[in-house]
């Protein structure tokens, strides 16, 4: 997977760890069933799918707190060939000195405060076959220093061996119409996956308003998807990774019951036209809704992307809608609805996601989604007979 994971876990083991005294082991084992509401469009493909996960994480802290090793390893086996895949998704040294941290090994590192979308999320890349809706993230090598001072925090990012985006295979669901070749991808760069790449970031919270400026240059990690003929003379989707400069602004200002959200983006390719995108509104929420302990949250944003019918993304020019109920019971329960519809065409996109403590060990999971209205040229067109509800049971070591 990585060239250097072998020297970082050697390293983190045997140069840092101190001999004879244990971390702490939890994880979690998954059975997961999905169930299409429609009949397949291509050949090959199911209606249901069952398929097993495991993520197990380790973490040792010593020096009185200021050097830890964790790692984290998930793994799934499915119906699909290419949703069966393991991952390291953490495996890293930490060490702190005063006001300065430093991070060396492989990481999740999330960005962002808006609830439809994730624009300035741009360290790792998406793990597609896990999720949709991009949420999910496969690790990424990095050294990564983080400085905290009275004027803001600033972070600092190397990120060497690039992460190719990970897509459903032709016996999947939820896949484009022509099947996406992950084995051939081709790069802008000579350097391909050597391609080191850089990042920044300040965030600062000033009075009600938490704020965070970015700054990324090297290889996107949103592919652009060309036609092109396959080994075996079919036509295919090649992935092309670009050079890019991504700048990225996020707020969000918490006044009593709101929090006005905001994501932006201006993406400046090597070779291509320069674009913005942002994601824009508010969620509102009920606290202690008619006497109760639970807590109601009304979602509103808005998509923006100026590429419009140029780009692939789903998030063009769409209103998103939605609800966040909380009952702040022992069972830890949640559920989210969100609604969005394409202000162009017409497209939805209905998600609800629930989860649910059953017992002290195990959970449930409830994830449903549906693609309607959309027409030939819109993204989710090659979705319309994928809408699908999915449980998954987890136990809990």
């Amino acid at each position: 997977m990585y060239k250097i994971l072998p020297l970082l876990t050697t390293f983190a083991l045997t140069g840092f760890i101190p001999s004879g005294i244990s971390g702490e082991f939890s994880g979690h084992v998954g059975l997961e069933a999905t169930a299409f509401f429609e009949p397949a469009i291509y050949e090959n493909q199911k209606d249901t799918y069952a398929s097993l996960s495991t993520k197990i994480n380790y973490y040792h802290d010593w020096d009185n707190g200021y050097q830890r090793f964790e790692t984290s390893i998930f793994g799934r086996v499915d119906g699909d060939d290419e949703r069966t895949h393991a991952d390291i998704r953490e495996l890293y040294y930490w060490r702190a000195f005063n006001r300065v941290e430093l991070y060396a090994g492989v990481r999740q590192v999330f960005w962002g405060v808006t609830e439809s979308a994730h624009l300035v999320d741009i360290i790792n890349q998406t793990d597609l076959v896990e999720s949709i809706d991009g949420e999910e993230k496969l690790g990424q090598a990095m050294i990564n220093t983080f400085y905290e001072t009275d004027y803001g925090a600033y972070e600092l990012f190397v990120l060497p061996g690039f992460r190719e985006r990970t897509f459903t295979g032709e016996e999947g669901r939820l896949r484009p119409s022509v099947i996406v070749d992950q084995d051939n991808a081709t790069y802008e760069s000579g350097k391909e996956q050597s391609h080191i790449d850089y990042a920044f970031r300040w965030s600062h919270v000033v009075d009600v308003v938490d704020i965070g400026l970015s700054y990324f240059n090297g290889t996107d990690r949103n592919p652009t998807l060309t036609p092109n003929f396959g080994g075996n003379g079919v036509i295919v989707l090649t992935p092309y990774y670009r050079q890019i400069q991504q700048y990225g602004l996020d707020l969000q200002a918490t006044i009593e019951s709101w929090a006005w959200k905001m994501e932006t983006i201006a993406v400046i390719p090597d070779s291509d036209d320069n674009y913005f995108a942002s994601v824009s509104g508010f969620e509102y929420t009920l606290v202690g809704l008619s006497g109760s302990s639970t807590d109601l949250g009304l979602i509103v944003e808005y998509q923006y992307d100026q590429r419009d019918a140029d780009s692939a993304s789903l998030q063009q020019n769409d209103i998103v809608v939605g609800t966040r109920w909380v009952l702040n019971n022992a069972d830890s329960t949640e559920i989210l609805l969100i609604g969005s519809v394409d202000l162009d065409d017409s497209s939805v996109i209905m998600s609800v996601e629930a989860q649910h403590r059953l017992t002290d060990n195990w959970s449930v999971s409830i994830e449903a989604r549906y693609f309607g209205n959309a027409s030939l040229g819109d993204p989710t067109y090659d979705l319309r007979q994928d809408s699908y509800a999915r449980v998954e049971f987890n136990g809990y070591f």
